[in-house]
């Protein structure tokens, strides 16, 4: 609670002393505060006033030398004090005019005190004054905090705290969220309100008055008027206003945290069939909000980083996965999403009449959002996108679908594209088969050689690598030869001595079609363990 105290001006008011007549210094009246009465019967001060003290004296100890107040006064206004009373007529003649020319200067009230007043008479009605004072601004306090805790309980809106902010202090305002870049005006000015729309934070910060809102050392918000504040009962205001402001941002942060969590729950129930009935799926989407009508697809985005992603998330990934959502809310408002360890899934509505608009769309969007994750982070993002289902509730086929498009999407050198399982075409019938003992039996009878090899050999001179290159440049020795930076003659050999070492025909079309089968299982297989160190 700020404790508030009597100015000088009200101390003279509300005390009663209408015969005490101010001498000089009445610019200060209003603005000095009196928190005790001292009486000075010695001329040096200094060392035992420590700011607003009203101090009173006969005037005896300067009626040989009245321009002593001179220092007495510049000594009290240095350690701010508040006043100083003198009985003029009683041993001093006048108040010689440098006195009343420095206290002038100061501002520093300089008072005449009729010679009858006691100083008892004095300083018992000023106590009792600032005591009532104390008393009064603390219950108007309590009234302005009992007004913004039931504002709390019964709204809790940034916009009806301000309103009641205005109420008291009558002032146009602004508050800036500084999470989310939010901002709330309570405002008649169309000046004003044509000001906050357009003028960034930084610039609205060096131009208005504000009040910022911190919680553990950080801010949280700022509350900008159009001119600045003065007196005691404004300051009460928001003070208050600041602590509800920052209540309200946390319940709303609070109830962000407990609804985002029950829908990222709620997803991954879903994506990995953790209910028991259709009915279940329905009345809780509805309870979200959510249309769970008509036909979904899954799409994950994740990001291509090999090893590196066993890691627990951070930053750079915690930005990169924040405008992953951002885009993906672009294409659909309000996606339902959760976080699968080091990916993003989210399930699109996606109507069989619009879902290749709706494809179209979210290409352009991701193809944007590589390069600017990539160019800021030097991330590589990677998407999948299941086929569309019947309805929300079998969207773990699509889940399933868009798993084996992203651990495609992995392997590709560049990956500016989504990986859509419906356009996979022979991948379809490999990644179910993917690590299977068929499989790995397939990828040994025509690879396990060069595997053997692989491991023994160098980067460059990796046959396998070699043959890779050869089947991604569809046979064309010459285009793979480039690729490497080989000469033509040394691509001709390794193909001839890869053929020798499988023992099989090298021009043979079928050979050629099971060893590139083959080489997309490896790479399958590889997947999810360990890239291969001629793809890294």
């Amino acid at each position: 609670m700020i404790r508030v105290r009597p100015t000088v001006k009200q101390m003279i008011e509300q005390g009663g002393f209408s015969d005490f007549r101010v001498l000089a210094g009445e610019a200060g009246l209003a603005k000095r505060e009196v928190k005790t009465v001292c009486v000075v019967d010695v001329p040096d001060i200094e060392g035992w006033i420590f700011g607003g003290e009203f101090l009173l004296t006969s005037g005896y100890i300067f009626k040989d030398d009245p321009e002593m107040l001179i220092q007495l006064i510049e000594t009290a206004d240095r350690y701010n004090a508040a006043a100083l009373g003198v009985k003029v007529e009683r041993y001093m003649d006048r108040m010689p005019q440098n006195v009343l020319r420095t206290a002038d200067r100061l501002s520093f009230p300089l008072i005449s005190i009729p010679s009858h007043y006691a100083h008892t008479e004095i300083i018992n009605p000023v106590l009792i004054t600032m005591s009532e004072q104390t008393i009064e601004m603390a219950n108007l306090s309590d009234k302005i905090h009992m007004e913004f805790f039931n504002l709390l309980l019964s709204d809790g809106s940034i916009d009806s705290i301000l309103s009641l902010i205005n109420k008291y202090i009558s002032r146009e305002l602004l508050f800036v969220d500084a999470a989310t870049g939010e901002r709330y005006a309570h405002t008649t000015s169309m000046e004003f309100s044509q000001l906050i729309d357009d003028v960034p934070l930084p610039s609205l910060i060096g131009h208005f008055s504000h009040e910022e809102i911190v919680l553990c050392e950080k801010i949280r918000g700022y509350l900008f008027m159009d001119r600045q504040i003065s007196g005691a009962v404004p300051k009460i205001v928001l003070n208050h206003a600041k602590e509800a402001l920052l209540l309200s941002l946390k319940w709303k942060q609070e109830r962000w945290k407990l609804l985002n969590e029950r829908e990222i729950h709620f997803v991954q129930d879903i994506l990995y069939k953790r209910f028991r009935q259709k009915s279940e799926v329905m009345s809780r989407g509805r309870t979200l909000g959510w249309n769970t009508e008509g036909e979904k697809a899954v799409a994950l985005v994740g990001i291509s980083a090999g090893r590196s992603m066993q890691r627990p998330l951070h930053e750079p990934y915690a930005r990169a996965f924040k405008k992953i959502h951002s885009f993906m809310n672009d294409i659909q408002k309000d996606i339902p999403y959760a976080i699968l360890e080091n990916e993003m899934a989210f399930i699109m509505h996606a109507p069989k009449d619009d879902w290749l608009q709706i494809k179209r769309k979210m290409t352009s969007a991701f193809r944007v959002a590589v390069r600017n994750i990539k160019a800021q982070s030097g991330l590589q993002l990677i998407m999948g996108v299941g086929s569309p289902v019947e309805n929300i509730v079998y969207c773990n086929k699509s889940f399933r679908e868009a798993s084996k498009a992203l651990v495609l999407a992995r392997q590709r050198e560049e990956a500016n594209d989504p990986v859509y399982w419906e356009e996979m075409g022979a991948y379809k019938f490999l990644a179910p088969i993917q690590n299977s003992r068929e499989s790995q039996e397939f990828v040994d009878e025509y690879l396990g050689k060069l595997v053997e090899l692989d491991d023994d050999e160098d980067d460059k001179d990796s046959l396998l690598g070699t043959l890779f290159c050869i089947i991604n440049n569809n046979w064309h020795l010459k285009a793979a030869a480039a690729q490497m930076g080989l000469h033509y003659n040394t691509m001709k050999y390794r193909c001839r001595k890869i053929g020798e070492i499988i023992g099989m025909d090298m021009d043979s079309p079928s050979v050629r079609i099971n060893l590139s089968f083959a080489m997309e299982l490896y790479k399958l297989n590889k997947i999810g363990k360990e890239h291969a160190k001629w793809e890294e």
